[in-house]
């Protein structure tokens, strides 16, 4: 179906950009907890084979996960280090890619909360660490989204090696 501006194009999630400024209207953050509400009251209400960790469950460490970044794109850093540490609490396996987001969850909780200079060390040593093969899709832009956000030295830093290839 055709819109007046043209067809709408999707966009891939991992292509969606923070805000420079992490600052939500009330009536949006308002909506987003209730969302996150909603999304624990069902969570909550799952039974084992839909709470199993497979493809086709939705495991408790999934859904500490995505609160994470549900409140760190509120900017509710206190929530969202909460969501960080139960989610790092239940993964069990090395999953390097689990433990790099909610490290960029962390790191993006620093740039809110004022520390842009941690903020841009702990970006650059998530990279530093994370294997090549796991340098794209949506670690890539949650780095870039962080990198842009930030301002002066701090923006300049993560530009220096090995940052550079965002």
């Amino acid at each position: 179906m055709s819109r007046p501006d043209g067809p709408r194009q999707p966009q891939p999630r991992w292509q969606l950009r923070l805000p420079r400024e992490l600052s939500l209207p009330p009536e949006t953050t308002r909506g987003a907890l209730r969302a996150v509400a909603d999304a624990r009251s069902i969570a909550e209400r799952l039974d084992a084979a839909q709470g199993a960790d497979t493809w086709f469950g939705y495991p408790l460490q999934k859904h500490h996960v995505h609160l994470s970044q549900a409140f760190t794109l509120m900017g509710r850093t206190r929530e969202a280090h909460a969501e960080q540490e139960a989610a790092l609490f239940l993964t069990r396996s090395p999953s390097v890619m689990t433990r790099a987001l909610l490290a960029m969850d962390a790191a993006t909780c620093l740039k809110v909360d004022g520390d842009h200079s941690a903020a841009a060390d702990a970006t650059a040593d998530i990279w530093q660490r994370l294997p090549a093969a796991y340098r794209d899709g949506l670690i890539r832009s949650r780095a870039d989204a962080l990198h842009q956000s930030l301002v002066g030295s701090a923006h300049d830093r993560t530009l220096a090696p090995p940052m550079s290839t965002l």
